[in-house]
This record gives structure tokens, C-alpha cells and sequence, in this order.
């Protein structure tokens, strides 16, 4: 049996205690107790010893035997898989939104991707513009998809959506036609494009004569009265072709055909969307 020292300190402590006690009275040996009387004082002494030794020692045992369980259950826990975090569900976040002849000019915002002091955080309670921070922080939030939906509120709701791959991308190259995944329009694809960018076309001819084409897909120019194309947002009142002059800015207009549509010559088809909006999704489907 090993006797370790805590062990020497008890059994040194209970004979001093019992031998000043058998100096006053023979007391019996009462098992479980730390002294014992001195009737038989060498004898007494063995056997006391004995027990407390055995005693001691099967306490021992027991911690060791706890201290075991404890270590097998720390491995236990350690090998045990994490529980997974709740699932949150795929969706769509607004971080842009444009409303028809609103202003100011929309390309300034988005390109500063400046949040004005005097927007509302939550984006339903924005009346206007609306542009998210997200959108200055575009690269490091690892965007799957990037969303273009266009609302019609009347004669009656409408809504046309284009989707587009945001893997790698960063605010400004999403919208581009190798990133395209689906769109409203059919020819989209395999039609040719001279402008499918959100800078688009901009042009000073003198200080009255100027255009801002944002978010411009476009298929072709060959004089305004065959400009062809699917999707054009007009800033700061573009004025050069007569399709393109109007009131108010921003205007968001659309091809309402599955394919493109000529804006001069074609105006029955040429839709005015109330909103444009753009959402992302960082999450896969």
C-alpha cells in the first residue's frame, strides 16, 4: 500500500489526539472514528492504524476512480460535434432602391455608396432613394446572387426581375451580361450589346444637350430613331433623343416585349417602372 503524506499528517494527529485522550479515560475503539481508547494500548494502536490506513486508501481509490469518469467524460464531450446554429433562411436584401422621378441623380449615390445622414435605417420607412451600407462594403460580404427587380404599380402590379451572379464580384461588375443568369427577356442572351453597364452612357454635346443613361442595357445605336435596347434608368433629365425627354428624374424604362425594343419608334412597349430595386443574397439556394 502506498501511505502518501496527507495520509502521515492524519495518522500523526489522531495518535497525539488519543493518547492525550487515554491519559484521561479508556475509551473504546468506535469504528469510522478518527481516535481510539488505550485498554490495550500496542494493540490498539496497530489495529487503529490498520484501519485508518485501509480507510484513507479506499478514499483514495474512490477520488482516482471519480477523477477517471471525470477525464473519459471531458473526452466525450470534446469529441462530441458542435450543436449547428439555427437555420436562418435563404433570402433576398434590399440595399438599393430607386423611385421614378424622385431625384436626386441616382448614379452619384451608388457610386459614392454615401448612406445620407437623414435616411431611416430600416428601408420601409424610406421614402425616395434608398441605398444600404452593404453596398460600400459590396466585396467583402460574399455575395452569391445580385437581384434587379422593376415594380409597375398601375394599371397594375407588375414585376420584372433579372438575376445575376455576385460570386467575386464587387459593386460595379455584377451587372454585366457574362454574369447574367435570368432576365425577362429571351434575346437577352445571344443578342448583341453595346452597353450593359450601371455607369452606361453619358454625353455633353454643349450645356443644354446632354444624356445619363444608368443601369443601360442597350443594343444598338444607329440615330435616336433606331436606338434599340431592354433597360435604361435616364438621369439628370437626358434630353438629346426625344424618347428620353420627359419630366421629373430619375426614369426607369423597359422593354415590355420578351425582347428588345426600339424607344422611338415603339412607345406602346416601352414600359415606366414606379421602382427599381436591387437586392443580394449571401446565402446559396
Amino acid at each position: 500500500m502506498a501511505i502518501t503524506a496527507q495520509m502521515i499528517v492524519l495518522l500523526v494527529f489522531c495518535i497525539w489526539v488519543d493518547h492525550t485522550a487515554a491519559q484521561r479515560i479508556t475509551l473504546p475503539y468506535h469504528p469510522g472514528s478518527c481516535c481510539f481508547g488505550g485498554e490495550s494500548r500496542s494493540n490498539a494502536d496497530t489495529v487503529g492504524l490498520q484501519r485508518r490506513v485501509a480507510d484513507l486508501e479506499a478514499r483514495q481509490a474512490q477520488m482516482e476512480a471519480r477523477q477517471a469518469q471525470l477525464e473519459v467524460s471531458s473526452r466525450q464531450a470534446e469529441n462530441t460535434p458542435p450543436c449547428p446554429e439555427p437555420e436562418i433562411p435563404c433570402e433576398w436584401k434590399l440595399v438599393f432602391k430607386i423611385q421614378a422621378k424622385a431625384g436626386p441623380d441616382i448614379y452619384p449615390l451608388w457610386s459614392s455608396a454615401s448612406v445620407p445622414a437623414n435616411q431611416p435605417d430600416d428601408p420601409s420607412l424610406s421614402t425616395g432613394h434608398y441605398i444600404s451600407r452593404d453596398v460600400g462594403m459590396w466585396e467583402s460580404l460574399d455575395i452569391k446572387k445580385v437581384k434587379v427587380s422593376l415594380y409597375t404599380f398601375s394599371p397594375n402590379m407588375e414585376t420584372r426581375d433579372l438575376i445575376f451572379n455576385g460570386t467575386g464580384s464587387n459593386k460595379d461588375n455584377w451587372f454585366s451580361k457574362d454574369r447574367l443568369i435570368s432576365s425577362p427577356w429571351t434575346d437577352l442572351k445571344t443578342e448583341p450589346t453595346n452597353y450593359f453597364s450601371i455607369a452606361g452612357y453619358e454625353r455633353r454635346d454643349s450645356s443644354e444637350s446632354y444624356l445619363f443613361r444608368r443601369f443601360h442595357i442597350n443594343r444598338s445605336y444607329a440615330g435616336c430613331a433606331a436606338d434599340l435596347g431592354w433597360l435604361v434608368v435616364l438621369d439628370g433629365n437626358s434630353n438629346v433623343c426625344p424618347w428620353e425627354r420627359g419630366t421629373g428624374n430619375p426614369r426607369i424604362m423597359f422593354s415590355k416585349l420578351p425582347t428588345n425594343v426600339n424607344f422611338q419608334q415603339d412607345p406602346s412597349n416601352v414600359g415606366t417602372a414606379d421602382v427599381m430595386a436591387i437586392y443580394i443574397k449571401t446565402c446559396d439556394d
